[in-house]
């Protein structure tokens, strides 16, 4: 009877090891995706997402606005650039401007395994209008196109707040 009671223990312990292994390959295998995925986000940031705000800052202080390319992904778990602009001419003199507006900003963000997240935040002289996820992206369908389409959304919204 000792023999039987300890098969089936063995059994039981067999089984835990099992099944706990299995977990841990399933988590690896998770974790081996995120990763891939990160990499890939940060690689679509240096390479489209970047290169196309910074061509459009340059559009955008050329008009004499205030803008620049914030890029947040160095040491961060969900790598992101943004983009900032105020709507006021750079060349304005602070003391005689009758209100103060904070930045306004838009991110692209990884937001998990295969999209891009796009956040807004439109500030007015009165504070803070609107925030908030505006739409997820497919990082294979995140091109120059859909973003400049995006800064450019952003940039009326943001012009026809202020």
């Amino acid at each position: 009877m000792a023999d039987e009671g300890q098969k089936e223990r063995d059994k039981l312990f067999r089984n835990h090891k099992e099944r706990k292994q299995k977990q841990k390959e399933e988590e690896e295998l998770k974790q081996s995706k995120e990763n891939a995925s990160r990499d890939r986000t940060i690689e679509l940031i240096n390479t489209t997402i970047i290169p196309v705000l910074k061509r459009l800052t340059k559009e955008i202080e050329a008009q004499g606005y205030q803008a620049e390319v914030v890029e947040m992904f160095e040491h961060s778990n969900y790598p992101l650039v943004g983009f900032r602009f105020t709507p006021i001419m750079k060349n304005t003199d602070p003391i005689h401007s009758l209100r103060h507006i904070n930045p306004s900003k838009i991110s692209f963000m990884y937001s998990g395994v295969g999209t891009i997240k796009v956040e807004r935040e439109i500030n007015t002289a009165q504070g803070k209008e609107y925030g908030g996820t505006e739409l997820e992206q497919l990082e294979e369908k995140v091109t120059e196109k859909w973003i400049e389409i995006q800064l450019s959304r952003f940039i009326e919204a943001v012009l026809k707040a202020n």
